[in-house]
Parts: structure tokens; C-alpha cells; sequence
């Protein structure tokens, strides 16, 4: 057992004196991308189906039924965009500031992660966003990711350092100056 207090951190670069990523954030990070093209491309898909086949555009949009050229159905692709565009968001968020090493980017993965399930509502390709926000979000919280994390808390908040206490206190002129 090691009597040194100090937790362990992630190596340091010596190139450029940051903490060194370890590979569970690259593959976190990879699936947050990967999610948010999931989404993306689901949407497209029901954009372009949504031309010719409305109601079978999404699983969102079959849940209503509206009349071609309603304001129905402009409001039903504004909330389809939203059901895309919130969880990217999330999962945009989460990948850039866990690849930046905030420690606060794992309750953000987690929160990711959940709004992916919104993809469920939206069309097939959508659906691998889901096991991937909740592979970002798992990656996040392993113990290399924390020692990246801890690295980085270190050094964005050094300890502080204090003056020596004074001892000696002298009224009027310095010794060296009488």
C-alpha cells in the first residue's frame, strides 16, 4: 500500500504539459459523434419522406392525423426537428467538455444519454444513438476517465499557496535603513 496521499492522475504530455487523454474518452468521444450522426440522419430520412408519405415519415408523425398543407403538420416537423436537435445537443456537449476534461461532463453524458431515448420517436436510424449516447456515457465514468478528469481539476485549479506566517513584526524605520 502506497502512503502517498495524493490521488492518481493521468500522465502528463511533456510536449505540452497537459493531462494525456486515455482511450476510453477517444472511443466516448467517437460515440457521441457517431450519435449525433445518427440523429442527423434519421432526420434527413424523415424529411424526405415526409414529402410523399407524411404519416409514415416517423413514429412520431403517425401518432397524429392531419390534413396536406395544414399548420398541423408544419408544428409536427418543427417538434420532429426538436425530438432530433435536443438530444445532439446533449450529446454535442457532453463529448466536447468530457474531451476537455470537465469533471461535470459525466452528469452531462448521463443527461445525453437519456435524451437519445427520444430517438425512439423518430425513425430507424435513429435508433443506434441510443446504445451509443449510453456507451459515451459508461466510458465517461470509468476510472481512467476520472483521473483524466482529476488531472485536469488540478490543473485549471492549483492549490493555493500561502506566505511563510511573520514572526517578526518591526515599527517604524528597517533595521538596514537606521
Amino acid at each position: 500500500m502506497s502512503s502517498d496521499p495524493r490521488p492518481r492522475l493521468a500522465p502528463v504530455n511533456p510536449a505540452t504539459g497537459e493531462p494525456k487523454r486515455p482511450v476510453v474518452l477517444w472511443i466516448a468521444a467517437a460515440c457521441f459523434a457517431l450519435a449525433v450522426a445518427c440523429l442527423g440522419v434519421a432526420l434527413v430520412v424523415i424529411y424526405f419522406t415526409s414529402i410523399y408519405f407524411f404519416d409514415k415519415a416517423s413514429w412520431f408523425q403517425k401518432l397524429f392525423v392531419t390534413q396536406p398543407g395544414s399548420l398541423e403538420r408544419v408544428l409536427l416537423i418543427v417538434a420532429v426537428t426538436g425530438l432530433a436537435l435536443v438530444p445532439s445537443i446533449a450529446c454535442v456537449i457532453a463529448g466536447f467538455y468530457a474531451w476537455a476534461g470537465y469533471r461535470w461532463a459525466r452528469w452531462a453524458a448521463v443527461i445525453a444519454f437519456v435524451l437519445t431515448g427520444t430517438a425512439v420517436l423518430l425513425h430507424y436510424p435513429a435508433l443506434p444513438a441510443i446504445a451509443l449516447g449510453l456507451a459515451g456515457a459508461v466510458l465517461v465514468w470509468l476510472p481512467a476517465s476520472g483521473r483524466f478528469f482529476a488531472a485536469w481539476t488540478l490543473r485549471r485549479h492549483p492549490t493555493a499557496r500561502y506566505a511563510d506566517p511573520v514572526t517578526e513584526v518591526v515599527y517604524g524605520p528597517l533595521p538596514r535603513y537606521r
